[in-house]
């Protein structure tokens, strides 16, 4: 089996086949709810003050778009390795050091991330079988929900991905001549 090309990105080891998946389509999700919110923002500013009649659902809708962009944009953030943190010392630990707090931290983030994902599972069902509504749009408050479980579990997936290539690997050729062997 031939090893995926790794990319070391803000301290962060992805391979590069899956960079499209974990960088590119979260932050194009996230560029679309942001120009969608944008359209209903002017979309209810012009209907307010020129019309005067403004969209009732327009603040709802977006807080919803809003809530989505912020947990689909969290998985690109953790795909970046640009969480905030306190590493200002971890720095000067020697490199190897270093690694190995990273990946417990990664390991961490995964746990918890885990965690919130299946209690939001836990949510996001109940209010299914509860059929509870939002108040303007009248959309299932499951769906706007549901971007806790995705996002949580991005960044899970995420971080175990990041972890899973954190770990050296030898390199068939370049191994094999350094030990000496043909």
């Amino acid at each position: 089996m031939s090893e995926l090309p790794v990319e070391e990105v803000h301290g962060s080891t992805l391979p590069r086949a899956l960079q499209p998946i974990l960088r590119t389509a979260p932050r194009a999700i996230l560029g679309a709810a942001l120009l969608c919110a944008i359209g209903v923002n002017l979309a209810n500013v012009i209907g307010r003050y020129l019309f005067f009649s403004p969209l009732d659902w327009a603040e709802e809708a977006m807080v919803f778009v809003t809530l989505a962009a912020v947990f689909i944009g969290a998985i690109a953030v953790t795909a970046d390795n640009r969480h905030l943190r306190m590493d200002i010392f971890l720095r000067l630990l020697p490199r190897a050091l270093e690694r190995a707090i990273d990946g417990m931290a990664l390991i961490a983030l995964a746990f918890c991330c885990t965690v919130v994902c299946l209690q939001a599972v836990r949510i996001v069902t109940l209010l299914l079988r509860t059929g509870q509504k939002s108040v303007v749009v009248g959309l299932p408050i499951a769906i706007p929900y549901s971007a806790f479980v995705i996002g949580f579990g991005g960044m899970a997936v995420v971080a175990l991905l990041a972890l899973a290539f954190m770990v050296p690997r030898r390199r068939s050729g370049k191994a094999s001549r350094r030990d000496g062997a043909a």
